[in-house]
């Protein structure tokens, strides 16, 4: 299994290892591609979070019914930018799983993608063929 972190904090020794195996797998592209899902992902938290503070100023009774509606409004905009943000991770989900399955001769076992209230989950485990 190739661990992110693996090829994060080890890239010179993971490419050597890779270079053995006569493998065409270019970690500058991997890398890309995983910087760009957690940018993302940083992006969804902070959105998330922005959504959370503005939802509790929505229930708190110290709003009048004008400065309510505009927080409600502001909650609607950061919804729309989650659901943008979060098909964003899908696709570049999407675009490492083609990534490995083309640019290596290995095979994927499985890509979770898992989005709820509290994480992002992209999990790659991946076997020599």
């Amino acid at each position: 299994m190739l661990d992110p972190k693996l090829i994060r904090s080890k890239t010179k020794k993971v490419a050597e290892n890779l270079a053995k195996r006569d493998n065409d797998f270019d970690l500058g592209v991997f890398l890309d591609l995983e910087e760009s899902s957690r940018k993302i992902q940083t992006e969804i938290e902070t959105l998330r979070s922005e959504k959370n503070k503005l939802s509790k100023q929505i229930g708190s009774s110290g709003l009048d019914e004008t400065s309510k509606q505009q927080t409600i409004e502001k909650v609607n905009k950061i919804n729309d930018s989650l659901k943008a943000s979060e098909s964003d991770f899908e696709k570049i989900s999407q675009e490492v799983n083609l990534f490995l399955r083309e640019k290596t001769k290995m095979t994927i076992l499985r890509l979770e993608i898992g989005v709820n209230q509290k994480s992002l989950i992209l999990s790659l485990k991946i076997t020599q063929n």
